[in-house]
């Protein structure tokens, strides 16, 4: 994807490129989409990982660590708010397909933020 058009990961992805744990064709999926620079992180989806990663106490605070740096180092991350959490509540009881139930970030948060986000990922 475009450098000036960012798009949503949500924790799913995340697991799966950092843990490395699941099905081959996930996880390499998930490494893929990550690579695509910059992707949209929310605090809480880092927050989400980062416990994940203090689960796994084979890969430690130094697995923890390298998380952080490159999520703020090579993409975008951004803190929802009430306004955002409500958006996300309507997006979700107003479109009943399961692909809309996956997002987490809806359209219309994203737009007002400045943003353009053409597809929410969820691997699960």
């Amino acid at each position: 994807m475009p450098e000036n058009n960012p798009h949503f990961l949500d924790t799913s992805i995340w697991k799966y490129a950092v843990l490395k744990k699941g099905m081959a064709e996930k996880i390499e999926t998930a490494q893929a989409l990550v690579n695509m620079q910059p992707a949209l992180v929310s605090t809480q989806v880092i927050n989400e990982v980062c416990t994940e990663l203090l689960k796994n106490r084979k890969l430690g605070e130094d697995a923890l660590r390298s998380f952080i740096e490159d999520v703020y180092t090579n993409h975008r991350v951004v803190e929802l708010n009430k306004e955002g959490y409500l958006m996300a509540a309507d997006f979700r009881r107003d479109s009943p397909s399961t692909f809309a139930t996956a997002c987490s970030l809806p359209q219309p948060f994203s737009q007002e933020q400045g943003l353009s986000i053409p597809i929410l990922l969820n691997l699960d």
